[in-house]
């Protein structure tokens, strides 16, 4: 009888740690995006320049952004991250629910902003591979822009 019992609890251990390893998600929603973004832009007077720190400790990146031009740009929450798979790019989709407040920033020449994107967020966790944050910006007259901060996952 001890024997029979045992082996139950080992069988549902055993289904326990199955369920609870995730396997990699296949994306597939593709990128409405262009294959390939920039992480700066130079166009007459608007002169703008994105990068980051993966804080995989955190949990998060830490998006730089640089407005090198001679205008104003404005910049809001929402941003996408995408993962590179085969020969294209796919969004990686976020929890449910989420919501992103709808509040422009403006950041004025010469002058540098931060922003925390969690990667918490994210409906999967970020598997190895070849990634990108893409965040719109615009001009005073509304003339949008986007750029990409591409960076990997490797093994630890």
């Amino acid at each position: 009888m001890r024997i029979k019992i045992m082996q139950i609890l080992s069988l549902v251990l055993l289904l326990i740690l199955v369920g609870c390893h995730t396997q990699p998600t296949s994306l597939v929603e593709e990128s409405e995006y262009e294959a390939n973004i920039f992480n700066i832009i130079e166009d007459k007077e608007l002169s703008i320049e994105m990068n980051g720190l993966v804080n995989k400790n955190k949990n998060q990146v830490i998006l730089e952004i640089k407005n090198l031009g001679t205008i104003p740009i404005g910049f809001g929450e929402y941003y996408q991250i995408e993962k590179h798979q085969g020969e294209a790019w796919y969004r990686v989709p976020f929890v449910e629910n989420i919501a992103f407040v709808d509040i422009g920033y403006l950041i004025d020449p010469g002058k540098t902003e931060k922003m925390i994107i969690s990667l918490k967020d994210l409906k999967h966790a970020l598997t190895e591979g070849e990634y990108r944050i893409i965040k719109e910006f615009w001009t005073e007259e509304g003339i949008p822009y986007s750029l990409a901060y591409e960076f990997t996952i490797g093994q630890e």
